[in-house]
């Protein structure tokens, strides 16, 4: 084989991991999936991949669900790195039958659309073969995975894949994920291993993203501790406030850049909210949307800012302490229990939900 550059991709299940102790070139570490889920091992992973003068990557595990939300979360987590980083979308399991190709092209197309680059999708071979994916292949570079055993593999071998692409041409393949059972010195467990079809300046074309100023990029509403989310209206020509969730019966116009709060999500892609007194339903490509993780989980975490004068209480609901917080002091939650939040180790770290708002 040419000479190739070799490296790991990496999820929570890497959590610790040190990349200044591995061997490699580049890291890809999972941000995202879905709408809700962040890697919580992403920004060590990364730094340490950083600072041992890595190439780094972030990529997106599809749910298939709504893909505009989902590109829009990927993307305002993935921010920090946005200009150094190549972004591919991780299209396996149950999500390749459910979205199918259409999908796919509609997540890359908005990706590319706001940051300006081009992100590479990741897929089994198996899946590669399986579908027709040439409304794709000609404009994205693939990111494919490809196992001739499940046995511990150590060091980096690099090999061609067993097997052919269909919709892709060799030149456009861009990684291979060859073994999920890697051993590198420096790591205990397995690791998936890779290598690029690349160089760097190759590598760094893929990484210049930019959002240019995006709204969801730079939109943090603030929302109660009970409530599930927030909802920006983006087009330019103002949202349609409708009746139910569908196109039929319009109620009233919501403005450009008005941000109301989330109550309901249909399946249909529609959001409920109030406006002026009228509660109904806004189509989801009028608007961007942000969740609240405590409602749905009230072990995630989150950050909050004091709305006004608090104290700290020893327990949820329990007595007081002598703490005192500040009104717009802000803090990052551990949890919520009984409406109180955790916002540290101790016996007064918990705050009543009623004297905060989320950030979003």
């Amino acid at each position: 084989m040419p000479k190739v550059k070799n490296g790991v991709d990496e999820s929570s299940y890497q959590a610790g991991i040190d990349n200044t102790k591995i061997a490699g070139d580049f890291i890809l570490v999972k941000a995202t999936q879905g709408t809700g889920y962040i890697n919580p091992a992403m920004n060590s992973q990364l730094k340490t991949a950083q600072k041992a003068g890595k190439k780094i990557g972030l990529y997106h595990f599809a749910n298939a669900g709504n893909y505009v939300a989902e590109a829009n979360f990927f993307l305002r987590i993935a921010k920090p790195y946005l200009k150094n980083a190549i972004l591919a979308l991780d299209y396996e399991g149950a999500a390749v039958p459910v979205g199918g190709v259409t999908w796919a092209k509609n997540f890359l197309d908005y990706v590319y659309k706001k940051t300006g680059t081009k992100p590479l999708i990741y897929m089994s071979l198996s899946d590669e073969n399986s579908y027709n994916w040439r409304s794709i292949s000609g404009k994205y570079y693939l990111w494919v995975a490809q196992y001739n055993s499940m046995t511990a593999h150590p060091g980096y071998k690099p090999r061609p894949i067993y097997g052919r692409l269909n919709s892709w041409s060799n030149s456009r393949l861009a990684i291979v994920q060859y073994t999920p059972a890697g051993r590198l010195t420096g790591w205990p467990g397995d690791l998936d291993l890779d290598y690029y079809n690349g160089q760097d300046i190759d590598w760094d074309n893929h990484a210049k993203n930019e959002t240019k100023g995006d709204i969801e990029m730079t939109w943090h509403p603030l929302v109660k501790t009970t409530d599930m989310g927030a909802v920006c209206v983006t087009k330019k020509s103002d949202a349609t406030l409708w009746a139910e969730p569908n196109n039929d019966k319009k109620l009233i116009m919501v403005p450009y850049g008005k941000t109301v709060i989330m109550q309901a999500e249909s399946d249909k892609g529609f959001y409920q909210v109030t406006y002026k007194g009228k509660t109904g339903w806004v189509d989801w490509r009028t608007v961007i949307t942000k969740k609240n993780p405590l409602f749905t989980n009230p072990n995630m975490h989150a950050v909050c800012q004091v709305t006004g004068p608090a104290v700290g209480h020893a327990l949820p609901g329990g007595p007081k302490t002598g703490r005192k917080f500040k009104k717009g002091d802000r803090y990052k939650v551990l949890r919520m229990e009984k409406n109180y939040l955790l916002i540290g180790a101790g016996k007064d770290k918990w705050i009543n939900g009623k004297k905060v708002n989320i950030i979003l």
